[in-house]
């Protein structure tokens, strides 16, 4: 099954441009790269080399694994049924692209598989290539490592050393969010299956832990602290995205300035003031420990825009999270049965 499906990835070069040949091969050899050292679970468990705290989060991780198909009421698959080493602490490098006078992440389009507002690279070199050959044309790029991913179920994913980065609770709605891509993706709107992933990963880590009255409570409310900062940051995204549009900086040079000048005298200081006001202590105000350009604050916005309004809509259906995600899917079918020329974010927040 994998080498029909590697095959089909490979046929599919033929309809990309010269780059996005390359691109595709390569992603192609380091998806099956990873593939193929996959060792079994119950191998790895039972090798005395493998330190145990390995051991130990490979088991955390089938445990959350046989949960969330139990809690969907889904048939169990063979993701992460084995294991792969990598050579390297992260699996990938994601580059997001962005023009010069406008926060906004540049899609790349691929048959079959949709558009994205991103590419992921699994040699660091070939990611760095990519962003300089960017920047010469003057794009603005933004990258950083990737610990974990989703091939929607073209292949059947290994678990990835790179998941031992994330302890506890976070390891658990790691694979809560990672599982979720692969019951539910919106094809062309990576935004809102990441931020759907994103949410219902947090949620189902609430059920997994049985995080419930007083104790829950407090935890949403740091989570909506935390989501009202995300939200000023957005808010400043749309201030910068105003200016650009009133100043037409005419190159990089001058919208570089306007950037500066942004972040000096408007972001920080407001980011600052507001952490203050909602008492989020400076060492987690997590916005002035970023050093943000347009391609940063674009791929910010592709995994916190949606969130609280899937939050609002949840609340309104007065379902619980395995109803709520039921009714997702009977909407996306509604939704891909018309002929709409709105996305599927559109048709769920604005109609509901």
């Amino acid at each position: 099954m994998f080498f029909l499906k590697f095959f089909t990835l490979m046929m599919s070069l033929f309809f990309f441009s010269c780059a996005k040949i390359g691109y595709v091969y390569d992603q192609g050899i380091g998806q099956m790269s990873i593939l193929r050292e996959g060792v079994d679970n119950e191998l790895v468990l039972n090798n005395p080399q493998i330190p145990e705290i390995q051991k130990e989060k490979i088991k955390k991780i089938e445990q959350y694994k046989k949960y969330f198909f139990e809690y969907f009421q889904k048939p169990v698959s063979k993701i992460y049924s084995k294991t792969t080493f990598l050579k390297t602490k992260s699996v990938s490098h994601m580059v997001v692209i962005s023009p010069y006078n406008k926060v906004e992440a540049l899609k790349e389009c691929f048959w079959m598989v949709g558009c994205f507002p991103y590419l992921s690279f699994f040699e660091e070199e070939k990611a760095k290539e990519y962003a300089e050959k960017k920047r010469k044309q003057e794009f603005i790029t933004y990258e950083r490592p990737v610990y974990a991913y989703s091939t929607l179920n073209y292949f059947t994913d290994t678990i990835l050393s790179s998941f031992f980065y994330y302890e506890g609770e976070q390891l658990a709605e790691l694979i809560f969010h990672e599982l979720f891509h692969t019951i539910f993706f919106i094809k062309d709107d990576v935004d809102l299956s990441e931020n759907l992933a994103q949410y219902f990963g947090l949620e189902l880590q609430f059920e997994f832990f049985k995080v419930y009255g007083q104790e829950k409570s407090v935890r949403v409310k740091q989570e909506s602290d935390l989501f009202k900062l995300r939200q000023k940051v957005l808010e400043r995204i749309d201030d910068l995205n105003r200016l650009y549009e009133e100043k037409q900086p005419p190159g990089v040079k001058e919208a570089s300035l306007i950037l500066d000048n942004f972040l000096k005298d408007d972001f920080y200081p407001s980011m600052e003031k507001y952490c203050q006001e909602i008492q989020i202590d400076k060492k987690i105000c997590f916005p002035l420990g970023v050093k943000w350009n347009n391609a940063s604050f674009a791929a910010y916005m592709t995994y916190e825009k949606n969130i609280e309004q899937i939050r609002i809509l949840h609340e309104k259906t007065n379902k619980n999270l395995k109803e709520f995600f039921e009714y997702l899917v009977v909407e996306y079918e509604k939704f891909q049965n018309q002929d709409a020329k709105e996305t599927f974010a559109e048709y769920l927040f604005e109609t509901k």
